[in-house]
Parts: structure tokens; C-alpha cells; sequence
């Protein structure tokens, strides 16, 4: 970030810009990419066009996105294809992302219970299956059926939609988690639990996660457990 010839950023706090041109005079914000009822694959594409113009005119290049680069950012992955394509180099840098945070901060380990992730509204348009037997994790639900960039909860009545499939699978009176990652180290987060039938009418704003715990209990399989796990105990014939 200090030695890049243009710094490009897309963050959540304006102190963190402010931070970002002290570290590099150069850096600039993408944020007026964004406007109220602008289609948001627009503003993805031109925000992958400006990282990629600025490269191919010679500069070296670094783009900073909140959280992890990779995770719900489309721009980043856009321009790193297309500039690969031309054949520059392009790489990303991981960083901590919303769900990370969820884990840290609410207990869950999803080696443990098996986690499903899903884009709120892929989640109803492309009929994902649920099992609720492992943790489900929704993200956008904040912005839940919007092709548009907006600062507002989410809808109600398409927030009805998404209960009617969840209810398919989990009981009326299921804790689902609003969760809020803190912004900075040392920032609390957010966490509210309210039942799966009055998810619809809680306010839920676009930085949200939407978490489900596992709603029943997982059933072992005798025969595949004698085959994996029985067939390598120490000692048994091979």
C-alpha cells in the first residue's frame, strides 16, 4: 500500500480513508461508484475498469476492499481476470472476513457442526437445498432481491419470502442470529437472536449476516462408519 504508484480503496468508515491517504498520498476511494438506484453490476464493472486502466497505463497498482478482497466483492475478482487475461500480474491478499469474525466471536466452529454459506437472494432463485442439521450462514439479507445500491433495511415482504422457504426446513420458533462484525479491533459486534417466524419483521441493514444453528441432530451412518473409521483403528487388519 506504501509503495504502489495509485492506492484505490473501498472502505467501511471514512477514518480508515483518512488513514489510507496519510500512508499514501495517491489513494483514492471507489465510493462514487455507488449511487442510490444505480444497478450495482455497473458499478462493479467500472470500479474493475478504473483498477484495470490504471495498470495498463503503467502504474502499479493497489486496490484495498473492507474485509477479506475476495469475499462479496465482485470488482476485485473482475479485475483480476481481466488483467490477467492481458497478461499482467494480479494477485489478492486474503484478509478477515464478515464470517471469520462470526466464528471468533459467537463460539462456532464449523469443522464441528458443518457450515452451508449462501447470497441471500441466490438462496430463493436458484432453489438451494438446506440442511438443517449444519449451521447456515446467509449473507445480503439486507439486501435481499435489490439489484440497487441502498442504505435502507431490508424489505419486509420479500423478507416474508425467505422465512416461508426456512420454515420448510426449521421450526417457527428457531433462533436465527442477526449478526454485525465490529469494524475495528477492540469495537464490539452486534448479535440478536429472534425467532425464525418474526425474522421478517426485524429490521436487518446491509452489513448483516444471518445465522441458523444446526436445528436437529445429526444421524450416523453404521455401515459407512465401520467401513472409514473401524477398517483404520490401530491394529485392524488392513
Amino acid at each position: 500500500m506504501r509503495r504502489c504508484d495509485r492506492l484505490y480503496f473501498l472502505v467501511a468508515d471514512p477514518l480508515v480513508g483518512q488513514w489510507l491517504r496519510e500512508l499514501n498520498p495517491t489513494a483514492e476511494s471507489l465510493e462514487g461508484f455507488y449511487a442510490e438506484g444505480k444497478d450495482r453490476t455497473k458499478t462493479y464493472d467500472q470500479i474493475a475498469r478504473t483498477l484495470v486502466q490504471a495498470t495498463t497505463s503503467g502504474l502499479t497498482v493497489c486496490a484495498v476492499f473492507y474485509g477479506h478482497p475476495g469475499c462479496f466483492v465482485q470488482a476485485s475478482h473482475l479485475a483480476i481476470r481481466r488483467l490477467r487475461r492481458l497478461g499482467y500480474p494480479a494477485e489478492m491478499k486474503p484478509g478477515i472476513s464478515a464470517d471469520a469474525c462470526l466464528y471468533a466471536d459467537l463460539g462456532i466452529n464449523p469443522g464441528d457442526i458443518g457450515m452451508q454459506h449462501y447470497e441471500a437472494s441466490d438462496f430463493l432463485l436458484r432453489r438451494r437445498k438446506v440442511d438443517p442439521t449444519a449451521g447456515l450462514l446467509l449473507w445480503q439479507v439486507g439486501v435481499l432481491g435489490r439489484s440497487i445500491s441502498l442504505a435502507a433495511p431490508a424489505d419486509p415482504a420479500k423478507m416474508a419470502l425467505l422465512v416461508a422457504k426456512l420454515k420448510k426446513s426449521y421450526p417457527a420458533g428457531h433462533a436465527v442470529v442477526i449478526y454485525y462484525a465490529a469494524t475495528f479491533p477492540g469495537d464490539p459486534y452486534s448479535a440478536t437472536a429472534v425467532p425464525l417466524s418474526r425474522l421478517a419483521t426485524t429490521e436487518i441493514m446491509p452489513a448483516a449476516l444471518v445465522y441458523l444453528k444446526p436445528a436437529y441432530q445429526r444421524e450416523d451412518d453404521p455401515r459407512m462408519y465401520k467401513a472409514l473409521v473401524v477398517a483404520e483403528a490401530p491394529g485392524s487388519p488392513h
